[in-house]
């Protein structure tokens, strides 16, 4: 399966921000409001800038954290190739359901994406990338998907129900 994204936003009004639901309580451990800085400063710039779907997800750039990169355009391209190990149907006549359908697949995928204030250049460059191996449990219409996916920052896990690339 090959899966290509490329998303944007814009924003049309500024949001604003409250900056005193960015303060730590008096007694609080050091460096807790230099933390909520940087947060505060991070939603003021998203307020101002928006931003299109991000990268490092369920979905996209699977081996970084979630929401780990974001910003007004996003590029991402991901290929995924799936097995299946085995798949079982059982037919039966019942009114509602008219059989049962299960499989297991096993996945192998790698993607590539990356994110950018403007549509130029800089949209082509920096690509980030993942890879990993998954499962797919089919039982009918629900899919269980479990993934583990590689980066240079590290690994990340995921158990999503749904649709499963």
């Amino acid at each position: 399966m090959l899966n290509q994204f490329f998303g944007t936003s814009t924003v049309r009004v500024s949001g604003t921000v409250d900056q005193s639901r960015y303060q730590c309580p008096a007694g609080a451990a050091a460096g807790c409001q230099a933390a909520l800085d940087e947060l505060y400063e991070r939603q003021v710039a998203e307020a101002k800038l928006g931003k299109a779907t991000t990268l490092g997800d369920t979905q996209r750039l699977r081996g970084y954290r979630t929401n780990r990169f974001y910003d007004s355009y996003t590029n991402f391209q991901g290929v995924e190739f799936r097995w299946y190990v085995t798949e079982a149907q059982e037919a039966f006549d019942v009114f509602v359901e008219k059989g049962v359908y299960a499989g297991l697949q096993l996945a192998a995928f790698w993607e590539q994406g990356t994110v950018s204030p403007n549509p130029g250049r800089d949209l082509w460059r920096n690509f980030r990338t993942s890879y990993g191996l998954g499962a797919r449990f089919l039982f009918n219409t629900v899919v269980l998907r479990l993934d583990l996916g590689f980066s240079r920052e590290g690994s990340e896990g995921t158990v999503y129900i749904g649709y499963p690339f």
